[in-house]
């Protein structure tokens, strides 16, 4: 039985919504100071919270002795700051009080002195993440929903590190992947134990069964293949019944709570990859099937929205076809039709998966993976993929940098900012050496209206289209840079102390001397970085917010 350690967990996330006190703007926060090793936030309540400053940083991993100070508002009395503040301690002393009726014995101290005597007798450490949750949210209409998810995200993440699988030996690393499954990428989706670097939800699913659903677990799903008519299809769908009517891949968690109108003509096994609904089929190791989903986690419930259906064929095709970065296109979406309208709850896309587009004898990691423990070594997996490759880790990192970044930036100055992040991103590898760059997933991904004829495309729906360049451009800087090169970074110094960020800078402005706006935001004083947690506090917590980060590579081009 693996053991699960819940205090870990509680520190780690902690930690997130620490980090999210100090950078977002959330409704219970009215102030913050902060010294080299001390970051102060004075709540709208008056209660003033005293942390580590560096328990606040990205990617912090503070280990389960992390605790908040908590003091009340001045004036407060202990006992109404802390209903237990008046009961006897075990092996202490009762309260000094004048018999029976409770009277306090006369004293000659000031009242405002014993006032704040008693304030600093409240002041006590927090050690519960839901409980800081609940004062960062004061005064929302969805603190108590917070909070909730904060304690379903502490005891996610401990269920997940349980299950974390080690291997015996990180010098077979590829024969491991590949023994794994079909498609070897699937083995590096399920290393990732976490999941989002930076938000307090990342491991919030709402009530699933992990065991039964969740990737790092290992398990195969049964999805049911579902005859669906009226439907509407974009692209071409692999898979049709005898009166030619499109059988629907169905997450067995969605034909709970949305039953469709047919039943299951039969089932297709298939492993679920990083984001849980989406999963790799043994029997087809050429495709990735994403489902629909009505499953809170992380930010959105993970529905198919007909926008997706409509946009994902056309637009994953016309960026594979400018030959920039490898496209796991979107082959075929398919979505039941309920009152003449795409049903975003009975709905699936078909992808490719990275097997189906690198190399032979290459292997495509998402870029998440690398900054996870081999479970070999507990070392960041990233020093084991430079160790296989060969190279020493400069001129590794260096053909990281030039594989990754200049066709990313290609694509923004055209026009197209991709949502590159560590889930979306993949780095395609032959024995270790980076070969090319992997993308997949449309959804989030904003492209300038004045490219779209360049594409040949008319339009794209939903909020894929803008007329700011500002807007694709921070995309691609809180996705790639903000995020994912971050923690890239964090993951490798942990193993090779170095100045990582030199090649990144160096990279970047090689690749903008033809786009000044775009060099001048990744080369500014910070980086845009989405306020996770203020927007789960929002009326509409799919709608982007943001916030800002010191930048690393300001002022290095």
């Amino acid at each position: 039985m693996p053991t699960v350690d819940t205090a870990r967990a509680r520190a780690a996330i902690l930690a997130r919504l620490w980090g999210a006190a100090a950078r977002e703007a959330l409704p219970g926060v009215k102030a913050r100071d902060a010294t080299d090793a001390t970051l102060t936030i004075t709540t709208h309540s008056g209660h003033t919270l005293t942390g580590p400053r560096a328990a606040a940083e990205l990617f912090a991993d503070p280990g389960p002795g992390l605790a908040i100070t908590v003091a009340p508002p001045p004036g407060t009395s202990a006992a109404h700051a802390n209903p237990d503040a008046g009961l006897e301690p075990a092996g202490g002393h009762p309260p000094l009080t004048d018999g029976a009726r409770g009277r306090e014995p006369a004293d000659t101290t000031s009242l405002a002195a014993r006032q704040n005597q008693a304030a600093d007798h409240a002041a006590r450490p927090l050690t519960d993440p839901a409980e800081l949750a609940a004062l960062l949210a004061e005064g929302s209409a969805h603190a108590e929903r917070l909070a909730r998810e904060i304690a379903e995200s502490v005891a996610g993440l401990a269920a997940a590190r349980a299950a974390a699988t080690p291997h015996p030996d990180a010098a077979k690393l590829w024969d491991t992947a590949r023994d794994h499954h079909p498609d070897p990428s699937v083995y590096f989706e399920q290393l990732v134990v976490d999941g989002h670097p930076v938000h307090p939800l990342c491991r919030a699913r709402d009530g699933v069964d992990a065991a039964r659903f969740a990737p790092e677990h290992h398990p195969t799903v049964a999805l049911a293949m579902t005859p669906i008519a009226p439907a509407r299809v974009t692209g071409d769908w692999p898979w049709h019944d005898d009166q030619h009517r499109p059988l629907l891949p169905v997450h067995p968690l969605q034909a709970h709570r949305h039953r469709p109108p047919n039943p299951a003509a039969r089932t297709l096994d298939a492993s679920p990859l990083m984001s849980l609904r989406t999963l790799a089929p043994a029997a087809h190791p050429g495709i990735h099937i994403k489902t629909a989903l009505d499953v809170q986690m992380t930010s959105a419930r993970r529905r198919v929205s007909p926008a997706s259906v409509h946009n994902g064929p056309p637009l994953s095709r016309a960026v594979a076809a400018l030959g920039e970065v490898l496209v796991q296109r979107e082959t075929g979406a398919a979505a039941l039709v309920v009152d003449g309208h795409a049903s975003q709850h009975l709905a699936a896309i078909v992808r490719q998966s990275p097997a189906a587009v690198i190399p032979d004898g290459h292997i495509a990691i998402p870029l998440a993976a690398l900054a996870e423990p081999d479970p070999a070594t507990t070392r960041p997996l990233i020093a084991t993929v430079i160790h296989a490759s060969g190279l020493d880790p400069h001129t590794w990192w260096q053909r990281f940098a030039d594989t990754l970044l200049p066709p990313l930036l290609r694509l923004a100055t055209i026009g197209i900012g991709l949502e590159a992040h560590g889930q979306n991103t993949l780095l395609s590898v032959h024995n270790g050496q980076p070969s090319a760059v992997v993308y997949r997933d449309f959804g989030g991904v904003r492209v300038r209206e004045s490219t779209l004829p360049a594409l040949g495309l008319d339009d794209l729906a939903g909020d894929l289209g803008t007329t700011d360049p500002d807007v694709v451009h921070t995309k691609l800087i809180a996705a790639a840079y903000s995020v994912t090169l971050n923690q890239l970074v964090d993951a490798l110094t942990r193993a090779h102390p170095g100045t990582w960020w030199r090649a990144i800078a160096a990279t970047t402005a090689a690749h903008t001397r033809d786009d000044p706006a775009l060099r001048e935001a990744l080369f500014a004083a910070t980086w845009p970085i989405k306020a996770t947690t203020a927007m789960r506090l929002s009326d509409d917590p799919t709608d982007d917010q943001w916030t800002h980060i010191p930048n690393p590579i300001a002022g290095m081009e």
